[in-house]
């Protein structure tokens, strides 16, 4: 019966093939100077209003959503090494943000429908006052007595 055995570096098996990948610098610093650009208009975006000006609700938070995430894969592929290791830790890495995103679409519709629901804003909801007048004669009379 053969086994593995398992090598003091890294846990990793002798029968596994193993390549280390080492990153230039320069890479690190073009990611650095990326997620410094993406925080950078993250705070511009919060500053302008883009509801008003294209008359299209949440846009900042699309825009703000947009540059974290596109933030959040370059930290995952170059400081995660998620880019050179394994493809099926890229894989399960990609599933649950697939799960994550849908989780967060339908958090985003309940957010976009908030309006409509409420009454007060003159928003296109079934008027429910009518269904609670009831007419004068279908309603108990109590008796004095």
């Amino acid at each position: 019966m053969a086994h593995a055995s398992v090598s003091a570096d890294h846990g990793h098996h002798d029968d596994e093939q193993h390549i280390a990948h080492v990153t230039p610098i320069k890479v690190y610093f073009a990611v650095w100077a990326a997620l410094i650009v993406g925080t950078v208009i993250t705070v511009a975006v919060s500053y302008v209003d883009f509801n008003v000006i294209l008359g299209v609700p949440n846009v900042n938070l699309f825009v703000a959503m947009i540059v974290a995430i596109t933030k959040a894969l370059l930290v995952c592929a170059f400081f995660m090494h998620l880019k050179y290791d394994n493809k099926i830790f890229a894989v399960t890495f990609a599933s649950a943000a697939i799960f994550l995103a849908i989780f967060f679409l339908l958090t985003f519709s309940d957010l976009m429908t908030r309006g409509q629901v409420d009454d007060k804003q003159g928003t296109f909801v079934k008027d429910h006052r009518a269904q609670q007048q009831v007419a004068p004669s279908a309603t108990p009379q109590r008796s004095a007595h």
